[in-house]
């Protein structure tokens, strides 16, 4: 795991969620390499991938990824109600400046 991953861990842990744009502006100069990372992540078991309305995905910690943080459980939102909670808290604490 890079240095890199685990800030992208920690920020998914602190907030339940996070999506791509968010992880793009805060980690990546380019779409494509925010793309191939994230893939990676969720290829190696430490994120999962959930479909939002209008197919836009949103990614949350796995079990796995949470141990290679060192957490007993990982963080999440408990079922679909939370989302629009948990994204409307992201977007307000991670897209300062943008809309």
């Amino acid at each position: 795991m890079t240095p890199r991953d685990e800030q992208i861990l920690r920020h998914i842990a602190r907030h339940r969620l996070s999506i791509r744009p968010v992880l793009q502006q805060l980690f990546f100069k380019s779409s494509d390499a925010a793309g191939n990372v994230i893939n990676r992540l969720v290829r190696a078991g430490m994120l999962e991938s959930s479909k939002l309305p209008g197919g836009h995905s949103y990614y949350q910690l796995t079990d796995k990824g949470a141990q290679a943080l060192g957490l007993q459980k990982a963080p999440r939102v408990r079922d679909v109600r939370g989302v629009p909670a948990a994204l409307a808290a992201l977007l307000s604490t991670s897209m300062e400046g943008e809309r």
